[in-house]
């Protein structure tokens, strides 16, 4: 949009920052690296909530890999040894869901069953039926905090992102295909690995197992070593 004001830079942007990330993904091979003979953007005929579903995706994984690499960096919950140099981050792992634990999708299923108004709010009483599903008091516990969590997403989400069961494409292909937009700016990153969190492979990484057990449906999680 800035082209026909401040041409010259916004080619050194688009050249620089944009492209080399476009060029390097494969799902964008309509680009050039002249911005003058791009043509200005088009809306499509039709809404892709794929499409969507895929870009919202990638903008939060991308923010939780910095996120999780600055943790590492710093040793996590562990306090670093004073004079001790930080340890070498060269290998990042994503835990990609299939599916969620058992328990979790019985609260969906749940949640599933009422409305919810043009706010996006749950009507009726969720709780009541939440603790009936799960008559321990500790596991009602647990169960509450992630439905508490879900429905904040379901406030800005909707619904039917909230509750799916499974993710509307395959994530790890999504994550394979877009290395090159996750790990731009990150150069110490010399190998990147998808898994699934239930495979064998996955269950073979050391020190991975709350890795492993956080990552759910569109919430991959991430691992350094």
């Amino acid at each position: 949009m800035v082209n026909p004001i401040i041409p010259h830079f916004a080619q050194y942007c688009w050249t620089k920052y944009v492209y080399p990330v476009l060029k390097a993904s494969a799902n964008f091979d309509f680009f050039t690296e002249d911005l003058n003979s791009m043509p200005w953007p088009v809306a499509s005929a039709q809404h892709d909530k794929i499409a969507s579903d895929r870009l919202a995706y990638l903008k939060d994984t991308k923010g939780s890999i910095r996120l999780g690499h600055e943790k590492a960096k710093s040793g996590g919950k562990k306090k670093p040894v004073k004079g001790e140099a930080a340890p070498a981050l060269e290998k990042c792992i994503v835990f990609v869901a299939k599916e969620y634990p058992e328990f979790q999708k019985k609260c969906l299923q749940v949640l599933q069953g009422f409305e919810f108004d043009e706010n996006n709010m749950i009507k009726g009483d969720h709780v009541t039926a939440i603790r009936e599903t799960f008559p321990d008091k500790k596991v009602a516990g647990i169960a509450m905090k992630f439905v508490s969590f879900q429905l904040d997403i379901a406030k800005t989400a909707g619904k039917e992102a909230a509750l799916r069961l499974e993710a509307s494409f395959d994530e790890k292909e999504c994550i394979e295909q877009n290395k090159a937009f996750l790990f731009e700016n990150m150069p110490s990153i010399k190998e990147v690995i998808v898994m699934i969190n239930t495979s064998d492979e996955a269950q073979a990484v050391e020190n991975s197992q709350n890795a492993r057990e956080s990552a759910a449906p569109s919430k991959p999680a991430i691992h350094f070593c």
